[in-house]
């Protein structure tokens, strides 16, 4: 018979001889809560990524666009430098789908500015020669609609940001500034209105720079056009047809000829009776007339400056000499000088040198 001394130490050697087990079984089972703890992380962190992305894809799908239209001329290079630089700096790139279409295809340098700041180039053919080719964003319609996007605002190259044109967009109106002088005059309008086929039209709108004077409501400065996808779809065989039709009111228009995209969007208007109001002059402030016409008209909060021809050699804003509109000006010229080591500007400010 086994004692009661025997028993004691064959179940203290037992004892012994399972504990290393029980730890090691213990050592695996924390392991492997470790490893299930670290799959549950990932697996919560992927479907965050997923739902964050998706997220990110419906923003991407809701973006509106945001157009111009470039020309071949280095000093349109020059002035696309600008119009990305500013549309970067002031977040309309994070706001937009951003399109630069060029006639013909783009220099190497503008390829290169437009996937820095993520925006795409698409070539188009011009509009027509001559008067015409202040047409040619007419031929920006058809790829803009087509992106299926909620809305667009198109826009002259020579435009820069400050803040993002995205308050521009209404999903129910089309808008746009008055003009600034009365291009044409209201006689020359009356003729054309009678020209087109059209009823007498009240001409009760005042330009911003000509307070003497009276236009049309929707006669409008070409610079930026601010129109819901739909609204769009619906004038732009009008504003096509009727812009051709201006081109050849030689008798008429005499040296206006190369309003007739403005012209046409006018008469488009007209005829479809789309909705439409007027755009604030903050978002498309000329810079380009005597310091003194800017005496009688607001100069808070300029948004968009519309600038023209006015660069100088190496792209920058020329200063008007009204205090208040300067200010702005400046601003414009501190944002341009922050991207000045960058090798695409290099490249395009030489072209422009040279073409000067």
């Amino acid at each position: 018979m086994i004692s009661t001394q025997q028993s004691q130490n064959f179940l203290f050697s037992a004892i012994n001889v399972t504990k290393p087990i029980y730890l090691l079984i213990d050592s695996y089972f924390m392991i492997a809560v470790l490893i299930l703890n670290i799959i549950s992380y990932f697996l919560v962190r992927y479907d965050l990524a997923l739902k964050t992305k998706r997220r990110h894809s419906i923003k991407e799908v809701c973006k509106p666009v945001l157009s111009c239209v470039v020309d071949q001329d280095p000093k349109f290079l020059m002035q696309a430098w600008n119009w990305l630089v500013s549309a970067w700096a002031s977040g309309a790139c994070q706001d937009f789908v951003v399109i630069i279409h060029h006639i013909e295809p783009p220099p190497y340098a503008l390829e290169k500015a437009a996937e820095r700041f993520g925006a795409n180039i698409i070539v188009i053919e011009p509009f027509g020669e001559g008067p015409a080719r202040y047409c040619n964003k007419l031929q920006s319609h058809d790829h803009v609609i087509a992106t299926g996007r909620s809305g667009a605002i198109l826009t002259d190259v020579d435009l820069f940001y400050l803040q993002s044109p995205l308050p521009c967009l209404d999903a129910s109106w089309i808008q746009s500034k008055i003009v600034d002088h009365p291009n044409p005059a209201s006689t020359a309008l009356t003729e054309l209105f009678d020209k087109m086929g059209l009823p007498p039209q009240h001409l009760n709108s005042i330009p911003t720079f000509r307070p003497q004077s009276h236009t049309h409501m929707f006669n409008c400065n070409g610079g930026l056009y601010a129109l819901p996808m739909t609204q769009l779809a619906k004038l732009t065989m009008y504003w096509r047809h009727y812009s051709s039709k201006c081109l050849t009111q030689t008798d008429i228009l005499e040296n206006k000829l190369h309003h007739s995209d403005q012209l046409g969007f006018m008469l488009a208007l007209i005829k479809t009776k789309l909705p439409f109001r007027h755009l604030d002059l903050s978002y498309n402030f000329p810079t380009h007339f005597k310091s003194s016409v800017y005496d009688s008209c607001n100069t808070d909060d300029i948004k968009i400056l519309h600038y023209h021809h006015k660069i100088n050699e190496k792209g920058r804003l020329l200063s008007t000499g009204h205090k208040a509109v300067d200010t702005y000006i400046n601003k414009a010229n501190t944002i341009l000088a922050e991207y000045d080591s960058l090798p695409e500007y290099a490249d395009i400010q030489a072209q422009y040198s040279l073409s000067l």
